[in-house]
């Protein structure tokens, strides 16, 4: 997990690249080619926030979301993000 001091709306476009690079790259393992994918659950400090546990439950449910919706997406908040 990790945390940003940046704005949403500059951190999903740096994940949306992150996502990006991970699927179209060529990784190799004992001489096979695998296809990598990623799954990301993102969200924001909220002021209803009380303690860092809020936060990473949210975050975490957020992935899970991901997961459950096939894998290979990011979903922020309870939606899923677009990827191109």
């Amino acid at each position: 997990m990790y945390f940003f001091e940046t704005p949403k709306a500059q951190i999903l476009p740096l994940m949306q690249r992150l996502h990006r690079q991970v699927k179209n790259a060529d990784f190799v393992y004992e001489g096979q080619h695998i296809s990598v994918t990623l799954s990301m659950g993102i969200t924001v400090l909220n002021k209803g926030d009380l303690s860092f546990e809020d936060v990473y439950e949210r975050a975490d449910a957020n992935l899970y979301l991901s997961k459950r919706s096939g894998r290979d997406c990011i979903t922020v908040d309870g939606q899923q993000l677009a990827l191109a």
